[in-house]
């Protein structure tokens, strides 16, 4: 197994901003929507009053004939990123139907956002949204390298960072030997044990080394509320529902996530192609509205799911 790691660290200050119902965008972000939210206290920063902020990056589906060039480039956020940004919430889909999968990626690149989920061939479109907080004080680094299988399911062991903080996601990437139909992703952070357990689950005959990047970051106890975990299994769509979900989901978008399991779950395990995938736990812009916190899904939307996310809120 080889791995890399890099680390740096960095103290800013901005001015929050919240974000738009999360979706697929087929439109600009319109800065109208931005609402300015003021923080009940400050964080620790050496006197400095620093407030997170929220950096979303979205990409037009390219679904008008051409599907030769799906968007694999970073893509601007309407916040730049910074090595302080913690992931929030993201989305991935095909825009022509459910495919097997070769690679899943939601991940940092400078003060860009890198959303990627392709086949073998690498030549369907997709559309990727995805959310990040930009957090003072938090510690970030990266841990890539192969692993087979068990070794990604039984867990990476990660450095130790900074005392009086919480192990977060900022991104990842996981790539299968070949494509095939998947069964489940997962990606989950154990600050007491510094584990990581990934796994991009596929069919049996697919399995073997799984090529890995898990961006990660210390957050400062100081700027979270609290740690809490959602679930919620059964036969789609109602499994992702909120009004399903067992556990505590956010009350708004002031959340991190500090990891994800998502998979189909009938007693045969049997493997499915897939259509999309995300985690997006913030309510809608209206909150009666019974809403879907995950996605999880292929064409028809039949199949026995069951999901798990571990987040934590901002003070």
């Amino acid at each position: 197994m080889k791995i890399q790691t890099k680390m740096a660290t960095a103290v800013l200050a901005f001015a929050p901003i919240l974000a738009p119902n999360l979706v697929y965008a087929r439109v600009p972000i319109d800065p109208n929507v931005a609402q300015q939210l003021t923080l009940p206290r400050s964080f620790n920063g050496a006197g400095l009053i620093a407030q997170p902020v929220l950096a979303q990056s979205l990409s037009q589906p390219r679904d008008r004939g051409d599907r030769s060039e799906p968007n694999f480039r970073p893509r601007t956020t309407t916040v730049p990123l910074s090595e302080t940004s913690v992931l929030s919430a993201f989305r991935l889909g095909f825009s022509n139907g459910d495919h097997h999968v070769k690679q899943i990626s939601v991940r940092r690149s400078g003060a860009q956002a890198v959303g990627v989920l392709a086949d073998n061939n690498g030549d369907d479109n997709y559309a990727f949204t995805a959310s990040w907080w930009n957090i003072p004080g938090s510690v970030a680094s990266e841990m890539s390298g192969n692993a087979d299988f068990y070794m990604g399911i039984n867990g990476i062991i990660l450095p130790e960072g900074p005392a009086e903080s919480t192990l977060a996601l900022v991104g990842f990437n996981l790539t299968a030997p070949q494509d095939a139909e998947i069964w489940g992703v997962r990606v989950l952070l154990d600050s007491a044990t510094r584990k990581v357990n990934f796994v991009l689950e596929t069919t049996n005959s697919a399995r073997g080394d799984i090529g890995y990047t898990i961006q990660y970051a210390w957050v400062p106890n100081t700027a979270l509320n609290g740690n809490f975990t959602a679930t919620g299994s059964g036969v789609e769509p109602g499994a992702r529902r909120a009004s399903q979900a067992s556990g505590t989901l956010p009350p708004d978008g002031r959340y991190i996530l500090r990891g994800f399991d998502l998979k189909y779950n009938d007693s045969n395990r049997s493997a499915q192609n897939l259509l999309g995938l995300g985690v997006h736990l913030a309510p809608g812009p209206n909150p009666a509205v019974d809403r879907e916190v995950v996605t999880w899904q292929d064409n028809d939307r039949n199949e026995r799911i069951a999901w798990r996310v571990d987040y934590s809120t901002l003070k």
